[in-house]
């Protein structure tokens, strides 16, 4: 089971930090995210841990969001006599996606972008 947790520790600023760990206990899971947090910065003062959340829970959740997204954008929106789209065409839809994916591969970069569903929702 995957397991998202969010880990804060005092180093010279306060820094926080979420890992993607696969543990088969939430308690098992917030210590490897904790061990994890400790060998990147270093810090032996107070960490702290979020609660462990499955993963499978917020994939659901943005698939339910994208879903909600695309079927919007099917529908026609009348405005008094016009009639409004949002549906993208190509050119706004390849600089949507040129865009966001580097803003996700600066922010996540490829090592860590995992498995399929870090490549279909660039999470």
């Amino acid at each position: 089971m995957k397991y998202l947790i969010h880990t804060e520790g005092k180093i010279v600023n306060l820094q926080g930090k979420s890992y993607r760990v696969k543990a088969s206990t939430k308690e098992e899971a917030q210590q490897l995210a904790r061990e994890q947090f400790i060998e990147e910065y270093g810090c032996n003062g107070e960490i702290y841990t979020s609660k462990a959340i499955k993963t499978k829970v917020v994939t659901a959740g943005s698939i339910i969001g994208m879903l909600i997204a695309v079927l919007l954008s099917f529908i026609n929106w009348k405005s008094e006599h016009a009639t409004i789209s949002i549906k993208p065409d190509l050119i706004s839809t390849v600089m949507a996606i040129v865009i966001y994916s580097a803003y996700v591969i600066r922010f996540k970069g490829l090592q860590r972008m995992s498995d399929c569903t870090d490549w279909i929702f660039f999470r």
